[in-house]
């Protein structure tokens, strides 16, 4: 009898193992935080298994609310945008300093709609937006940029832009 407990023991440490380095069965189901829970010899695995081989496993999954604070440095892509009047679609990426995507996007968006409005003032369309002091770029210098809007927190240190 107890060379089959054994087993699922080591069965299920194993499965736990590999769900904490992400790696999955054929099944495109996400993991779950407690892997042998899905199977059916769940309830003797558990029974069975030491008490450090479970909370392993959930120790190494982020938990929601710690990847919704998460933020993002440099090089991190946030997510796509259009730009006004486009079909293009464009990539807004952090590139100095760590922010908020959610932030960064929401500012993006609120530029262009302000700037659609009229707002914002000279050849490149300057406007504050909350924190972040953006812009659009003249022709030139938005292909050496390769940005055709840029947004920077001075006080932060933090900058983003919308990719060309």
């Amino acid at each position: 009898m107890r060379a089959p407990i054994r087993s699922l023991a080591l069965t299920a440490t194993v499965i736990a193992a590999l769900a904490a380095a992400g790696c999955k069965s054929g099944e495109s189901a996400a993991p779950t935080a407690d892997p042998a829970a899905s199977s059916p010899a769940a309830p003797a695995t558990s029974a069975s298994a030491s008490p450090s081989s479970a909370p392993s496993s959930a120790s190494h999954a982020p938990s929601p609310s710690r990847t919704k604070r998460a933020l993002a440095g440099p090089g991190t892509g946030c997510g796509p945008i259009f730009l006004p009047n486009s079909t293009a679609m464009h990539r807004v990426v952090v590139t100095k300093g760590h922010m908020s995507c959610a932030v960064a996007m929401s500012t993006i968006k609120r530029y262009y709609i302000g700037v659609s409005k009229g707002r914002g003032g000279g050849n490149t369309a300057t406007l504050e937006v909350g924190h972040f002091v953006c812009q659009s770029p003249t022709a030139v210098t938005s292909q050496q940029l390769k940005a055709a809007t840029v947004c920077e927190n001075p006080a932060s240190n933090a900058a983003f832009k919308v990719t060309l």
